[in-house]
């Protein structure tokens, strides 16, 4: 008669296995070394899990989390932020995914060994990610869409974070890739900006700077009727060459050491949620479907959101500000001869 199996030896044996796969790796493992790491022999192994390819899959399996309990009562994009830290800063689920996107790569080529561990592994994550966002108010269909967008989109970021080490442009990735699959509502641009400064390297000087902002066809010759009889018009666009910030604690505005810091909402950078600029311009011309304006602070190929005239009772009467602002914007809107501008708003 066989002996029979111990459970909590055989638990043991299964965790210790996942640690040292995650460390070494499977491609070339064999039962001989592993088990003289885990303190047993290749026997007792075989006596437990059966093959090498059984043992591997069940370590898998006995390492996958209790997704649904992880992701219960807490909103998808709060998901898939706490996914990406804990993937990229020594989480758990770091050597669960560096092990599964192992298992992926030997699928391809030895499908009959590792193919279901592989598709067991990325299941375990998108069926109950879609199932929350489906809470959320998605459709099936789309839920199940933007669950493989946030799974696999994560997954390959963090194996380019772990290749290359690049940790602000991975960061900047996932943040926007969550935002992009989570987001609740879509903003369609109703134009761009076709002429003006190209460089965003230059920051100031914007005073003097006549851009034209052509508007999207769909709105017809006349969309901007009557808008060239007032004299500025306020434009609000999208920082499409910046990111967001993946946290906003304090900061000094362009990190001068001579501002204080501030919130991110007493600042009008461009690395803000949203990622939106507002900016009162001066309208020079107005012909068709294009807008040509003064001191607009964006560059050519800017999507803009929106375009509102500017009416003296939308103003306030009196403006209070703190002093640093002044010595923030004291060439932002300045000619090229450093020469005043007029009222003006959001710095790049």
């Amino acid at each position: 008669m066989p002996r029979p199996l111990d459970a909590a030896r055989r638990a043991d044996l299964l965790g210790q296995t996942f640690r040292y796969a995650a460390e070494h790796g499977i491609a070339g493992l064999s039962l001989r070394p592993l088990a003289a790491a885990l303190g047993t022999s290749s026997r007792m192994l075989i006596h437990y899990f059966g093959t090498k390819e059984d043992l591997i899959g069940q370590a898998l399996a006995a390492a996958r989390p209790d997704v649904p309990a992880l992701l219960a009562g807490h909103p998808p994009a709060e998901i898939a932020a706490r996914l990406w830290r804990d993937l990229t800063t020594g989480g758990e689920q770091e050597p669960r995914t560096r092990l599964l996107i192992e298992v992926m790569a030997l699928a391809l080529t030895q499908p009959d060994r590792y193919r279901d561990y592989a598709v067991q592994g990325i299941r375990a994550w998108v069926d109950p990610l879609a199932s929350a966002l489906e809470e959320a108010g998605r459709r099936s269909r789309d839920a199940r869409a933007r669950a493989t967008i946030l799974v696999s989109g994560l997954r390959g970021l963090a194996l380019d974070r772990y290749l290359t080490g690049d940790r602000e442009r991975t960061d900047d990735a996932a943040h926007q890739l969550i935002r992009a699959a989570t987001e609740e509502f879509t903003v369609v641009p109703v134009g761009v900006v076709r002429a003006g400064r190209r460089d965003p390297a230059e920051s100031d000087y914007w005073g003097g700077v006549t851009s034209t902002i052509v508007i999207d066809d769909r709105f017809g010759e006349d969309c901007l009727l009557g808008l060239g009889e007032f004299s500025h018009a306020e434009i609000l666009f999208l920082f499409h060459l910046a990111s967001e910030r993946s946290a906003y604690p304090p900061r000094r505005p362009r990190s001068r050491a001579d501002l204080p810091e501030v919130g991110v909402f007493a600042d009008r950078g461009p690395r803000r949620p949203n990622r939106i600029g507002a900016t009162i311009c001066q309208i020079v011309a107005v012909a068709g479907r294009d807008l040509t304006v003064k001191g607009l602070d964006a560059v050519v190929g800017t999507p803009v959101l929106d375009i509102k005239p500017v009416m003296a009772e939308f103003l306030p009467g009196e403006v209070r500000q703190p002093e640093w602002p002044g010595i923030l914007m004291s060439e932002y809107f300045a000619l090229s001869d450093r020469s005043s501008q007029g009222l003006r708003a959001s710095p790049a």
